[in-house]
């Protein structure tokens, strides 16, 4: 069986911590893959300019040293100035057999993605999908026609607490399901500093509440079909940010029996650089029968130190390191997120067969996404008409 190559579109925080003291959870991801077993040819990180591309290749030289795995990283581009199209050159040129992870601002998502499957590239992309419907339904007609898996990297649907969630509502102990209510938010560091050169071009909706909207239509199976919306522009716009600091929103979902509940979220991206942790998110859904609580923020691990910077509440369950006789290994469902959609693509390269799965299992394919990217639509027009109903068209 051939080594499977991998490209990695985008090098910021989520890819390889840039701007941090950690490696992100793609590259630890794709280390942990060829730790147990994959068969790993090169990886290619590409940005937009070198200056981000030696970041790339400094962290996967460091996580070298610390988990002992060897990885063929290359990074692209090599030399100074700006390189938008940089991606192109390394899609058309790359040995197969071969995949790619987009990890891309979400104005970007539909033009990186088409050319990749144009290029007969297998995707794995960061969430959204798109930010609208007739982009994502673009998508899937040229994923069909060239028959490659496309997947949209939801991680909420590989937590634990999510899949309890789902099993109580898959056997129908919950009863007849009534709301959910659903709080989320970020520092405002991620705005202002992280995504600061994008931020204007997206809303916290697409960046955050998306991961929401998947979620509750993967543990349900019921469709949204109309959304209401509020938002505040204070903090980030008095900033220089044109992006609302805060959004609520609530969501009409029906299923094919006709059955109704609501959903109810509280988003925003301002929360105190103090804050114990990067994400506060709990989401509460209550039935006729049960109500959950999934606090996704409180995991019953606490760290306090002389470093001035407060208690800290970690997860230790999304994308974790840990040592062992000396090596750091990582895991979590951020990092199985990952290892599923490498292994999958290598199975489907080298079985010798031109049919898909039947199944990703627990990824969302684009046609999954799509059910989000609808919703994003109508969120975008909700914004201009705050406190009037949007019908979702699916």
């Amino acid at each position: 069986m051939k080594n499977l190559n991998i490209i990695v579109i985008g090098t910021g925080m989520y890819s390889v911590g840039r701007g941090t003291d950690g490696f992100g959870t793609i590259l630890p991801s794709i280390g942990e893959w060829k730790r147990n077993g994959g068969k790993l040819g090169k990886v290619t990180f590409v940005s937009t300019n070198c200056k981000s591309s030696k970041v790339a290749l400094e962290k996967a030289k460091k996580l070298k040293k610390r988990t002992s795995i060897e990885i063929d990283v290359e990074a692209f581009p090599t030399e100074e100035g700006s390189y938008p199209n940089a991606y192109k050159d390394v899609i058309s040129s790359i040995p197969q057999p071969a995949c790619v992870i987009i990890v891309v601002p979400d104005h970007l998502h539909y033009q990186v993605a088409k050319d990749c499957l144009e290029a007969n590239l297998p995707i794995l992309m960061v969430k959204p999908l798109t930010p609208t419907a007739e982009e994502g339904r673009d998508l899937i007609r040229l994923a069909e026609k060239n028959n490659l898996y496309a997947a949209i990297e939801f991680h909420k649907r590989w937590d634990k607490a999510n899949l309890m969630m789902r099993d109580t509502i898959q056997k129908n102990s919950i009863g007849d399901l009534l709301y959910f209510w659903v709080e989320y938010s970020q520092r405002k560091s991620i705005p202002q500093e992280v995504f600061k050169s994008w931020a204007s071009s997206s809303n916290v909706i697409n960046y955050l509440g998306v991961h929401y909207i998947d979620l509750i239509y993967y543990i349900t199976d019921y469709l949204p079909c109309a959304v209401t919306v509020w938002q505040q522009s204070k903090f980030l716009k008095n900033n220089g940010i044109d992006t609302p600091d805060s959004v609520q929103m609530v969501i009409e979902w029906r299923n094919s029996d006709g059955d109704t509940f609501t959903s109810m979220m509280a988003i925003n991206w301002i929360d105190p650089e103090a804050s114990s942790a990067m994400s506060d998110q709990r989401v509460l859904l209550v039935g006729t029968n049960a109500r959950c609580l999934a606090d996704q923020k409180h995991r019953g691990l606490e760290y306090t130190d002389d470093s001035g910077n407060g208690t800290r509440l970690i997860n230790p369950y999304f994308t974790q390191s840990y040592s062992n006789a000396g090596l750091v290994r990582y895991s979590g469902y951020g990092v199985r997120n990952i290892i599923s959609f490498i292994s999958e693509v290598y199975e489907f390269k080298n079985n010798n067969t031109s049919k898909l799965p039947d199944s990703y299992t627990m990824q969302a394919s684009f046609s999954d996404a799509l059910v989000s990217s609808s919703v994003l639509e109508s969120v975008s027009r909700a914004l201009t008409h705050p406190g009037e109903k949007i019908n979702i068209k699916l």
